[in-house]
């Protein structure tokens, strides 16, 4: 709903996994949304989706500017958040590649940084100095200290653009991706890109292939709040929390705890005097670890495929 203003076109370009095709349109038609759904046969990582999502674009109009959203963030401030982009859309019509970045309120581990070039403004922004992959606790204190700011994986710039600075970059890529979305059939409310011709690029995400090598990466201060629904940490600071700062989903009793997340759908879960503490439970398992061990519950979560 934070893309429904006049300064986005009211049909957006979704793009997902073949197995999701149905839960995107349902979810579209639940707000009521026409979209043009790209669907990927393979997964390839980033950098060929927004590829591929720029080439429909352009298809439409040749003058576009594309924001790059991720599905899994949560963004409150919607107002804050079309404060940026139309405090950005100046330097995206120049020819820069706009990343966001959030100032960060703690040393997160789970995210990665962007360090401005303060001496090189750009249009209110500032030119990359560098990315900064996933730090340890130390590291990133450094960096909030030193003005760094998160990496939001959210970007905008004119298509055409980034499919030159692409086909610099990673000319495989593009090469696949265009050939795919050439060849793609409609199916039903869905766009088809061909699997044999998109199976043949490589693997790699838009920060590694292009972001990170660019000479043209502008990163803009954002107005808004922004979380990355990536760790059950993540999902904890997202959601409402009791006086103790506790956060549940389900049927949950807790009873002198402080600081706690639980997802318990399946039964009910107690705690009695317990702290700091990360508890899923499903029908099948039960994981409890520490609060600071949220990135690697995550991974935990997904290679057992406990998540529901």
């Amino acid at each position: 709903m934070r893309c429904q203003s006049d300064l986005f076109n009211d049909k957006p370009i979704v793009i997902g996994a073949n197995d999701h095709r149905f839960l995107i349109a349902e979810d579209l038609s639940q707000l009521n949304i026409q979209a043009d759904i790209i669907l990927e046969p393979v997964q390839r990582n980033s950098c060929a989706a927004i590829i591929a999502g720029c080439l429909q674009a352009i298809e439409r109009d040749e003058n576009s500017i594309v924001l790059v959203l991720a599905a899994d963030h949560a963004i409150k401030n919607e107002n804050g958040f079309r404060d940026t982009i139309q405090r950005s859309m100046s330097a995206a019509n120049e020819g820069h590649l706009i990343t966001f970045g959030i100032k960060p309120d703690y040393p997160a581990t789970g995210y990665g940084y962007v360090l401005p070039d303060t001496d090189n403004l750009i249009k209110g922004g500032y030119l990359v100095s560098r990315f900064v992959e996933k730090p340890n606790e130390t590291l990133a204190k450094q960096y909030m200290n030193e003005g760094c700011f998160w990496n939001s994986g959210n970007f905008m710039f004119r298509a055409s653009v980034f499919l030159d600075e692409a086909k610099r970059l990673v000319p495989q890529i593009v090469g696949a991706a265009t050939k795919s979305h050439l060849q793609k059939k409609s199916d039903l409310d869905f766009l088809r890109l061909d699997e044999k011709a998109f199976s043949t690029s490589p693997s790699i995400s838009v920060d590694y292939a292009i972001m990170e090598k660019t000479e043209k990466a502008v990163v803009f201060p954002a107005s808004h709040d922004w979380s990355d629904i990536g760790t059950w940490n993540s999902v904890w600071r997202n959601l409402p929390k009791d006086e103790a700062d506790n956060a549940f989903l389900g049927d949950i009793i807790i009873k002198d705890d402080r600081n706690n997340f639980v997802h318990s759908r399946e039964r009910l879960t107690t705690l009695l005097g317990v702290d700091d503490t990360i508890v899923v439970v499903t029908r099948d398992a039960i994981l409890v670890g520490n609060q600071s061990q949220s990135e690697q519950i995550k991974r935990l979560v997904d290679e057992l495929n406990l998540a529901e």
